[in-house]
């Protein structure tokens, strides 16, 4: 019985085995590279909703400082001391 049929054989799934393992990895690869790219769009997405979220509420804010006489920092003493007398005297 000759071993060169049974090499080739061996060598012939050798080959299929590793052309599976990298086309598979290949594979895998351009997924995750997809799947990166799509989640980078949602987080930009994503920040550019809480920026805009975070400039409503820097709008309301002010809003309320001039409306309440506190705007520029003004009545910003008045504004501790109550809060210290809210809390009984305790700071933090």
């Amino acid at each position: 019985m000759s071993t060169a049929p049974l090499t080739r054989i061996v060598t012939i799934a050798s080959a299929l085995a590793v052309s599976t393992v990298l086309g598979s990895t290949y594979s895998i690869h351009r997924k995750l590279n997809e799947n990166y790219e799509d989640n980078e769009a949602r987080h930009d997405e994503t920040e550019r909703t809480l920026r805009g979220h975070v400039g409503l509420i820097e709008d309301a804010l002010d809003r309320l400082e001039k409306k309440v006489g506190t705007q520029g920092g003004k009545g910003e003493d008045k504004a501790g001391k109550l809060y210290e007398k809210m809390e009984g005297g305790k700071s933090t």
